[in-house]
C-alpha cells in the first residue's frame, strides 16, 4: 500500500487514462481465476466495483447465447423455459462460457431435460424459427409419454446411458462466420443434473439468475 492506501493493482487502474481504465482492468482480470476474482473484490470498494464491471462483460449470458437466440428477449425467454422445464445446458459450449471464451459457432448447444419438460422446449424452439431434423441415433421411447407433465421420476431405463431420445433443431442464419445454428435436446430418464454427474462427469449450468463466478 502507498500513503494514499491504494494497492499496486488499484494504482495501475487509477493511473490509466479514463478511457482505458476498463480495458486495463479487464486485461488484468482475464488472468485471474473466478475464486481469485472473488477474493480481489473483497479487498476494497474500488476493486469490488472493478470486478463487478468485469463480471458483467466476461460472463455476459445474453451475449453468449445470442448466437442461438437473437437478442435479449429471446435469450431471457429461453432461460425462462429452461427453468420451467427443469432443464439444464451442458456440453462444450457451457464450458467455454465458464472459461470466458466465445461460443464455437459450428457446434451445437446441448440442452438436457426429462420428458416432462421436452414439449415446452420443442414448442419454444419452433416458435423462434428452429426446425427439427433427423438424428443418427435412435432411442426407444413411447411418444405418448411426452404428455406427462410431472417432474417426478417416472421413467426407468431408456437407451444408451439412460438417454430416452435425442432431437436436433436447426435454424438458418445469415452471418459471416456461419449459415446455421443448432440446438440439441437430450431427453433423459433421471434428473438432468444427476444424469450429467453420473454419466458424463462434466460440469453444467442451471439457470438460477446469478453470475457463475463468485
Amino acid at each position: 500500500m502507498d500513503k494514499g492506501g491504494l494497492s499496486i493493482l488499484e494504482q495501475v487502474v487509477a493511473r490509466s487514462p479514463p478511457s482505458a481504465q476498463k480495458s486495463v482492468s479487464h486485461a488484468l482480470f482475464d488472468a485471474l481465476s473466478p475464486p481469485d476474482l472473488g477474493y480481489l473484490s473483497c479487498t476494497s470498494t474500488t476493486m469490488s466495483e472493478c470486478v463487478r464491471s468485469y463480471r458483467e462483460v466476461a460472463w455476459d449470458i445474453v451475449s453468449f447465447l445470442s448466437h442461438w437466440f437473437i437478442g435479449a428477449p429471446d435469450v431471457y425467454a429461453f432461460l425462462d423455459v429452461l427453468e420451467l422445464a427443469g432443464a439444464v445446458v451442458s456440453g462444450s459450449q457451457i464450458l467455454r462460457f465458464l472459461d470466458r471464451d466465445r461460443p464455437l459457432v459450428d457446434s451445437d448447444l446441448d440442452v438436457i431435460t426429462r420428458i416432462g419438460g421436452a414439449l415446452r422446449l420443442i414448442d419454444f424452439l419452433g416458435s423462434i424459427g428452429y426446425t427439427g431434423v433427423e438424428v443418427k441415433h435412435e432411442y426407444p421411447i413411447d411418444p405418448s409419454v411426452f404428455g406427462i407433465s410431472s417432474t417426478r421420476s417416472f421413467a426407468k431405463g431408456g437407451g444408451d446411458q439412460g438417454i430416452l431420445h435425442v432431437m436436433d433443431f436447426v435454424k438458418p442464419i445469415s452471418r459471416h462466420d456461419c449459415t446455421s445454428c443448432k440446438v440439441q435436446v437430450v431427453v433423459v430418464a433421471q434428473h438432468p443434473v444427476e444424469h450429467i454427474i453420473h454419466t458424463y462427469h462434466s460440469r453444467t449450468v442451471a439457470h438460477q439468475g446469478e453470475q457463475p463466478a463468485s
